[in-house]
């Protein structure tokens, strides 16, 4: 008995040129050097020489797919992918995001060291809730400010200076602005929701917008030229703090910090000595590291 009948060879093949092979009990297609079945919600492809992910139109129910250090640039492929849920394109060649316009339940995207510099594809993506865009090039972050989902954002050493359009972003729990131009954190100061913030080597130096920020668990503030950490007082929830590398000198804000378990003040050098052994005394269960 044959198993591919001549039904379904016509059936299915314009999906033969993408590598698909239909059989009488099942679909399967060629992708990445394996053949996998045309039910899998799951693929991941690392290979170097890859550039378009055209046999996965085939894919019904993809959900996850990790493309992480392939030499992928083409993602036409997965531009019906509508059920797709986690898309991993870190390390890769990416440029255009436009084919994922349509992808509206995806929640997780990582865009890390590739070539993406326009996010405008993903403004009606209104279910994502993590995105990473660590070091790309881009600048406008107004498309994300439509995203009403996002719970976690990093952004590093991207040309990024302005946090304008993330005023809005109220479901945000865990924001990373690192390595960056940023100056202003008054777009932060209605995100009551983030419970992590990591500030690392911008040139944040006012932290007033931060003072009705409650729900902060850790905050990352090394490496920038901030002075007066007044603002901070009254982080009740503050948990961990890290001000290596900066010009604090007065720790008298931290004291009334009752769940304040860490703090960083290595390479601050404008500290008072005097200052650094009250909160010893008043917190002696305090893990500081100098």
């Amino acid at each position: 008995m044959k198993t591919v009948s001549t039904l379904s060879t016509i059936a299915f093949g314009a999906l033969a040129i993408f590598g698909v092979i239909s059989t009488a009990r099942a679909q399967t297609l060629r992708f990445c050097g394996s053949v996998i079945g045309a039910d899998r919600t799951v693929v991941g492809c690392k290979d170097k020489k890859l550039r378009n992910v055209a046999p996965l139109r085939a894919l019904t129910n993809l959900q996850e797919l990790d493309l992480r250090h392939s030499g992928v640039n083409d993602l036409s492929g997965i531009a019906a992918s509508t059920t797709l849920v986690k898309l991993l394109l870190g390390f890769t060649p990416v440029r255009d995001l436009t084919p994922l316009a349509n992808l509206v339940k995806l929640e997780h995207l990582d865009l890390r060291k590739t070539l993406v510099y326009d996010l405008m594809p993903l403004a009606k993506l209104h279910a994502l809730k993590v995105l990473w865009l660590d070091r790309v090039l881009v600048r406008d972050l107004r498309p994300l400010g439509r995203l009403k989902r996002l719970e976690t954002l990093f952004v590093g050493r991207a040309p990024v200076v302005d946090l304008t359009p993330l005023r809005r972003s109220k479901s945000l729990r865990r924001l990373m602005v690192v390595d960056c131009d940023v100056k202003d954190l008054a777009p932060l100061a209605k995100l009551t929701r983030l419970e992590g913030l990591n500030l690392s080597r911008t040139k944040v130096k006012d932290l007033k917008p931060l003072a009705k920020l409650r729900a902060l668990r850790t905050l990352r503030l090394d490496e920038t030229p901030v002075e007066d950490i007044a603002p901070l007082a009254r982080l009740s929830k503050l948990e961990s703090l890290n001000l290596a590398k900066t010009k604090v000198s007065d720790l008298k804000p931290l004291f009334a910090l009752k769940k304040l378990r860490r703090v960083v003040l290595s390479g601050t050098p404008a500290l008072h000595h005097s200052s650094l052994v009250e909160l010893r005394s008043r917190r002696p269960n305090l893990r500081i590291q100098r």
